[in-house]
């Protein structure tokens, strides 16, 4: 876990923690989420998720705090997954629920 913010990010160093992939929802919804999250498949092939939290106002200026999550799941044989292949069969639907915003369906 990291801070992406600058003000978290000079007061705080990056976090690690090991456990099971089933239990990330969870460990997420634990985080300030307040102002919504994104999540994306990195350059490695990690799940990523970008938590956006409650405003703040330090040292003079304004921010959101802002964290990262990075994902990195292996297998029993301890090899990496892939996520992007993994959530290949992912399907977003052909309709939208407000602009710019999509539906997300596992077949």
């Amino acid at each position: 876990m990291t801070f992406l913010d600058d003000y978290h990010k000079k007061h705080n160093y990056p976090l690690f923690y090991e456990s099971y992939l089933q239990n990330i929802m969870e460990f997420l919804e634990s985080q300030d989420i307040k102002n919504g999250a994104d999540a994306f498949v990195d350059d490695h092939q990690n799940l990523v998720f970008v938590l956006y939290g409650q405003g703040y106002r330090a040292e003079g200026k304004e921010g959101i705090l802002t964290t990262q999550v990075t994902v990195k799941a292996y297998d029993e044989d301890n090899k990496p997954i892939n996520f992007a292949n993994l959530l290949d069969s992912l399907i977003v639907s052909e309709y939208q629920m407000e602009p710019n915003l999509w539906e997300v369906s596992h077949d």
